[in-house]
């Protein structure tokens, strides 16, 4: 296709972004401004990054307030970022957690029924998969979540392929693996050691440490995103992550000491003082993203040891 026609068409697509303020819907929308696209997004809370946005305030549980400030206007595509999340919130909070993500998701397809957006694009998570043991994690594996969170990704998957087959909407549905950049909530594990580094206290870890993650940069998931609101890729799961980096807790703690040039000591931690019980804990959870690189031409650019040294530059250590 001439590239001219082809970011004509990119321009006329109105998107829609639903949790737009979280970690990978600010990523987003700077990889959509720079393309020329002008987003609406709707958060309880609006960014405070300056950004070429129409804002609508409100929370995906209840939609009222955004589809009357979007009457009139045509959306071609949904992206739905919005959830309850983090470890300690979820399993503290159960029935929050299983309310606001699951009947919010129903919420947000029951929007695009009535609008008839052509299609939604949702953020799931590697959570799905449960334990993923020294094996790479296919989208085809069996999903065996251990989490209430995971539960709830694995429940609105489901809703949106059966809604999406009944209502003839198209759909895409990303796996995210550890996704992490500047600015993320201090509840996610880089930004707590990054904090603790700071504060020169001690970096706790829970259990023996010997936890492995695939720890993907925002930029390439947003990457990832971005490609699938602009092509006509539909009714595919991806697994989007970074599959060359993976590393143990402990190692991470000790990679941000060193980048840092700090001496933090470290501090285990029996799992019954955790967010997470030892019964629930991934012990080792790593993707394959083969048919994102086949199909969606994505390749993770970032890697961890640059990613982790923008966060600790940012985080004025």
């Amino acid at each position: 296709m001439n590239k001219k026609i082809k970011n004509k068409t990119q321009k006329k697509k109105k998107i829609l972004i639903i949790g737009s303020s979280g970690l990978i819907g600010k990523a987003l929308i700077e990889n959509l401004n720079i393309k020329g696209l002008k987003p609406i997004c709707y958060d309880f809370i609006k960014t405070k990054k300056k950004m070429n946005i129409d804002f609508i305030k409100g929370s995906i549980e209840n939609l009222d307030n955004l589809y009357q400030k979007t009457i009139g206007k045509k959306i071609d595509v949904v992206v739905h970022l919005a959830a309850f999340l983090g470890v300690r919130n979820t399993e503290r909070d159960k029935l929050k957690c299983l309310n606001t993500n699951i009947l919010g998701t129903i919420n947000v397809l029951n929007f695009c029924k009535k609008k008839k957006v052509g299609k939604i694009i949702f953020s799931s998570s590697s959570e799905v998969y449960g334990e993923g043991g020294k094996t790479y994690l296919k989208e085809d594996f069996f999903l065996k979540p251990k989490s209430v969170y995971g539960i709830t990704k694995v429940v609105n998957e489901q809703y949106i392929k059966a809604h999406c087959k009944k209502f003839n909407l198209n759909y895409n549905i990303c796996r995210f693996f550890n996704v992490y950049g500047e600015f993320q909530r201090n509840e996610f594990v880089i930004p707590t050691f990054v904090n603790r580094v700071k504060k020169n206290q001690y970096i706790n870890i829970y259990g023996n440490g010997n936890q492995v993650r695939s720890f993907c940069y925002v930029s390439d998931a947003a990457d990832a995103l971005t490609e699938l609101i602009l092509t006509k890729k539909k009714n595919k799961i991806y697994n989007i992550g970074n599959n060359q980096e993976p590393i143990k807790i402990i190692d991470l703690a000790r990679l941000i000491c060193k980048l840092a040039n700090k001496k933090n000591k470290i501090k285990k931690i029996d799992f019954k003082k955790s967010d997470r019980t030892e019964g629930r804990e991934i012990y080792e959870r790593k993707p394959d993203i083969s048919k994102a690189i086949k199909e969606l031409n994505y390749k993770p650019k970032i890697k961890l040891i640059d990613g982790i040294k923008k966060i600790l530059n940012e985080k004025s250590i």
